[in-house]
């Protein structure tokens, strides 16, 4: 059971251009996932297989026994991971011209299932990694293959109970109010659908999607909310905006 503690409004804040409240909730959130033990049969395909099997034996090490079983898993929870693909792209924004040809931002992309020992699906969905890194101080395999991992970590951040605390600044003026009203009086679903409706009839409404993400964010749903963060700042390259991609891309990749 999720257990929300407290919400606070921190403080509210306004300059020529808009204006600001912030919020600080602590959340108590069961493991999403729960896999049956006491062993866990490892199926891995796709390319950088091993550095997607090393990081799942060491997560589910402390739930159970991983065994590699590769197609003999029967009888037993079974995880199933296939890379997908991989891609390395460069760097838009450098320091100078050398990092900016040299400077590359490296995506993983996995899918992973979870599977009891009768076959019955627990689990299935795909999971993003993604690092920044300089092609000549680590090669380009090594960054791929730590971006893999950084997928299949997001995969085992599932297994674990969590106590989040977070502070997010939602903007409020505006079209914006009815959603931050009930996102202020606890109603976090009723300050989604109010969001979402909005970026709806005023998608270029850079605002409403960082809103969106914020009360995404508070709810969980840590992947619609980095897609609502980075929507925003695509829209306005705003601090604001930037550091909520920034905080959230380095939570989610957390060990």
């Amino acid at each position: 059971m999720t257990v929300t503690r407290f919400v606070l409004v921190v403080a509210s804040l306004c300059c020529s251009t808009a204006c600001q409240t912030t919020l600080r909730q602590v959340r108590d959130l069961p493991p999403a996932l729960t896999l049956p033990g006491p062993t866990f049969g490892l199926e891995v395909t796709g390319s950088h297989r091993e550095a997607a099997l090393e990081q799942l034996e060491l997560g589910l090490r402390q739930h159970g026994q991983p065994v590699r079983c590769d197609g003999a898993c029967a009888g037993q929870t079974v995880i199933r991971a296939k890379v997908v693909d991989t891609s390395v792209t460069p760097r838009i924004i450098a320091p100078n011209l050398l990092r900016a040809m040299t400077d590359v931002i490296v995506q993983a992309t996995v899918d992973i299932d979870a599977l009891d020992a009768t076959g019955q699906t627990l689990s299935s969905k795909r999971y993003f990694g993604s690092i920044t890194g300089n092609v000549l101080q680590t090669p380009t395999q090594v960054l791929e293959a730590q971006a893999v991992q950084i997928a299949t970590r997001r995969f085992l951040r599932k297994l674990l109970p969590r106590s989040l605390d977070i502070e997010l600044a939602v903007e409020t003026g505006g079209s914006l109010d009815p959603g931050v009203d009930r996102a202020l009086s606890g109603d976090l679903a009723g300050a989604d659908a109010e969001f979402t409706k909005l970026t709806q009839t005023e998608p270029k409404n850079a605002a409403a999607w960082y809103d969106l993400g914020v009360v995404a964010e508070l709810q969980g749903d840590e992947d619609r909310a980095l897609s609502a963060y980075k929507t925003a700042h695509e829209l306005r390259n705003a601090s604001l905006y930037r550091d909520a991609v920034r905080h959230l891309e380095a939570r989610l990749n957390e060990n």
